[in-house]
């Protein structure tokens, strides 16, 4: 065997640009090593040619060529390498077991376990042709493995262009398997470098299976967004009966794309959607969303509009609306698959403006909210508009004393029913002054604290339900003062040593006491739109609120460095370890007692418990304990976890009471429970199963049962799922079931 290596000068990079640049390179680069072969024949006896000046490459690069036989025929110009030809150049290699190539023409031959590999990048073939003058070449019954996944054959591939392939009797898959679960064979089609594959007579195999039968079948073979036809949607309702969606997705240029939506109901008739989605820049993006039908069943027309905009402004002032609007109240309730969609009933809309500062903020909203309930009569609630600026907590010319603000400037309007309608003018400002002050270091800490506030009215509650009586203003003085008190602070120290990972844990006690004065107003004279207007009772308040928060809190070494010291893998100090800390478990208890109530004066007791016993599990209750009815008005408990990243739960148990007073003595009047359950399982890395269940235990029953199903594999996803939901005291079931395949996208999706 004769092997020879040459060092070249600089030469154009073989490189990969796309996935379908290695047939290209086959083509080019076999054509160049083949070029080559006349080097050898300075070294052999039978050589009389020299260099070609078509081969150009000079010091600096590695070629090796190696073959049992390398010879050189003058008269035919034609170089010949026989037996295990192996050429590489870079990080490309061929192999072949005969090599031809004729000088003059450009015309090469590669024949017998032909491989072209370069990177992630490989094709074979029992026999290749091509031309390096004309870039043109063929290969017969090859096989081309292209960067993630692309598998293609062909009896014959033959580039007709720079980046034109056609390929005939062929296939394609992306299933890394001797015996794919699914590919794509037809009898001719074409391959345009960065664009599409089309093909003509195309069978869809599943496990070797004929399944269906396209004349004229294409699909994208890059990555970025194609304009085309989406798979259909199938479904099925008892109220809109079965349906049939399709899609045309657009893509208008790389910041913009649309997609034009059309569904048939048996029951409703035909809907049509659009949905337009633009970026143009970090703060400039946006969507648009509008429906349309023209409903059979009651033969209205109905229509439904949702638009985000985020714009950047000058002055680094950001921009926002958000439109919500429907021509029906039901129109989500009947049409839409999403559960919150379907039972939301306020429609917000508002235009918005932001500017930011370092310590403020100034927010200016335009702003209307619809209730879409039955009985609220078309209520609606309007800021048109609300001047919002906020000041953060900052320090008074360096003194001591804390200043924070926040002022609302606001034109409201209510309209509904005759006895709600509301329309006035509001100023609201409310400054809160602060002086915390520090004893013991930082172990006590001792805050008072002032909340001052201003109301003005444009009109009092009377005129603001009646706008043909003349305006009479009024206005509103506020205040709240507190005096806070946060420790001392107790804590004690466990000392494991430091041989353990856990080194050190601490018990902290957190006592907390607070009085909070409010003096009594009568706020009858002023309209009611929202917290603003009721900010006290007519009774003067004084409270005192104390607490105490416990927690525990663990020093332990780093997982990593934990496990790279107990395998000794290098030698460890124990004081070289890094450290973190967690809180393992923290218990919060607090009430409050009213000095001016003639009776009932505790509060609720309000406790928490939260506990985080190891990284993957974390445990959390929190109850509220009314004394006086000897009972809890609400608990929450909470327990999730992941176990060995194969089972993930959680579990959430509700249980709430409402009170009422009977004969002057306080009674439950109402219990409510419920119970939600969400649970998923993986197994063997690729079936997943999944449930989520929410139930009303004192009425019992399913608010929702959710069963889902995903099989994952190497080329293909199934996804499967069966609803049933409680939605106005109706049950309503669906099931949706989706198959995706690995580059081509949804197969097929169906919903009922």
């Amino acid at each position: 065997m004769n092997c020879c290596l040459f060092r070249y000068g600089q030469r154009p990079g073989l490189q990969v640009n796309n996935r379908i640049k290695s047939i290209q390179n086959f083509f080019k680069h076999l054509i160049l090593w083949s070029s080559c072969f006349f080097l050898f024949c300075i070294f052999s006896p039978s050589a009389q040619a020299t260099i070609g000046e078509s081969l150009q490459l000079t010091e600096g690069d590695a070629l090796t060529i190696s073959a049992e036989s390398l010879s050189y025929f003058i008269t035919e110009n034609l170089y010949i390498a026989e037996g295990s030809v192996e050429i590489t150049y870079r990080t490309a290699r061929l192999l072949a077991d005969r090599v031809e190539f004729h000088e003059l023409t450009g015309d090469a031959l590669a024949l017998g376990n032909v491989v072209y590999q370069e990177g992630l990048e490989t094709v074979t073939a029992d026999r290749a042709e091509f031309n390096f003058d004309q870039d043109r070449g063929m290969i017969y019954s090859g096989d081309l493995t292209l960067e993630d996944d692309h598998y293609l054959t062909g009896r014959e591939i033959e580039k007709i262009g720079e980046k034109t392939y056609l390929i005939r009797k062929g296939s394609y898959t992306a299933c890394n398997s001797p015996r794919p679960a699914w590919e794509f064979k037809s009898w001719r089609a074409k391959v345009e470098e960065e664009k599409y594959l089309q093909s003509w007579h195309t069978v869809g195999f599943v496990k070797g299976i004929p399944i269906i039968y396209f004349p004229y079948f294409f699909f994208p073979i890059k990555s970025e967004r194609q304009t085309g036809l989406l798979v259909p949607d199938i479904g099925n309702s008892t109220t809109n009966g079965f349906s049939v969606g399709t899609q045309f997705f657009w893509v208008i240029t790389k910041s913009q794309d649309a997609t034009f939506g059309h569904t048939y109901y048996t029951e409703r008739g035909h809907k049509f959607d659009l949905e337009y989605r633009y970026i143009y820049s970090s703060e400039t993006e946006g969507t648009f969303i509008g429906q349309f039908i023209k409903d059979k069943s009651d033969l209205t027309q109905k229509k439904r509009l949702e638009w985000y905009h985020q714009q950047g402004l000058p002055y680094s002032i950001i921009g926002r609306v958000n439109l919500d609007w429907t021509s029906d109240d039901a129109f989500d309730e009947d049409f839409s698959t999403n559960l919150d969609e379907r039972s939301n009933r306020k429609l917000n809309s508002n235009v918005s403006f932001t500017r930011n500062f370092s310590q403020h903020s100034i927010l200016l909203v335009f702003n209307r909210v619809d209730d879409l309930q039955e009985d609220s009569e078309d209520r609606a609630d309007q800021r048109f508009p609300e001047l919002t600026v906020t000041s953060q907590k900052q320090q008074i010319f360096g003194s001591p004393l804390y200043i924070q603000q926040t002022t609302k400037m606001s034109y409201l309007k209510r309209e509904g029913k005759k006895s709600e309608e509301l329309e006035f003018g509001r100023l609201d400002i409310q400054p809160t002054l602060s002086l915390p002050w520090n004893v013991l270091g930082q172990a006590l800490t001792i805050t008072p604290e002032l909340q001052l506030r201003e109301t003005y009215y444009t009109r009092n509650a009377e005129t603001a339900m009646d706008q043909s009586l003349g305006a009479e203003s009024t206005h509103r003085e506020y205040y709240i003062a507190s005096l806070g008190v946060s420790g001392p602070k107790f804590n004690r120290i466990f000392d494991f040593g430091a041989n353990h990972r856990v080194q050190k844990m601490k018990h902290l006690i957190e006592p907390s006491l607070s009085f909070t004065y409010r003096p009594g107003i009568d706020e009858n004279e002023y309209p009611k739109f929202d917290s603003i207007d009721r900010v006290g009772s007519i009774n003067r308040s004084r409270n005192v609120n104390y607490g105490v928060t416990q927690r525990l809190l663990l020093k332990r070494v780093t997982q990593t460095d934990w496990t790279r010291f107990k395998e000794g893998e290098e030698e460890l100090y124990v004081d070289e370890l890094a450290t973190e800390t967690k809180e393992l478990a923290s218990f919060n208890i607090s009430q409050s007692y009213d000095f001016e109530k003639d009776k009932e004066n505790f509060s609720d007791i309000t406790t928490s418990l939260n506990v985080t016993p190891f990284d993957n599990y974390r445990f959390t209750v929190g109850a509220t304990y009314n004394i006086y009815v000897d009972s809890f008005t609400q608990t929450n408990v909470t327990f999730n976890g992941t176990v060995r990243e194969v089972f993930d739960f959680n579990v959430n148990w509700r249980r709430s009471a409402s009170l009422k007073r009977e004969n002057d003595e306080l009674k439950i009047n109402q219990i409510y429970r419920f119970l939600d359950v969400s649970t998923s399982v993986t197994l063997f890395d690729r079936l997943g199963l999944s449930y989520r269940g929410r139930f009303n235990l004192e009425e019992h029953k399913r608010i929702e049962d959710n069963f889902g199903l995903t099989y994952t594999g190497q080329c293909w996803d199934l996804t499967g799922s069966y609803v049933e939901q409680l939605v106005n005291d109706e049950t309503d079931r669906g099931f949706h079931i989706l198959l995706e395949l690995k580059h081509l996208g949804k197969l097929f999706d169906i919903e009922g």
